[in-house]
């Protein structure tokens, strides 16, 4: 989870996709992506998230 920032002004609690994968740090530029959030009883669910660039 992280508070992103928007290019409008506005911040939002978001998801990061896969911040495993890279060092994080205050002020790093995000991407918007749509991805699977989760599965119940066979149904996917998508929604929103953030790729560090």
């Amino acid at each position: 989870m992280a508070i992103v920032e928007l290019e409008e002004g506005p911040r939002i609690i978001a998801q990061l996709d896969n911040p495993l994968n890279k060092q994080l740090a205050i002020g790093m530029p995000v991407q918007f992506v749509f991805r699977q959030i989760y599965e119940e009883e066979g149904v996917i669910r998508y929604g929103f998230k953030f790729r560090v660039i």
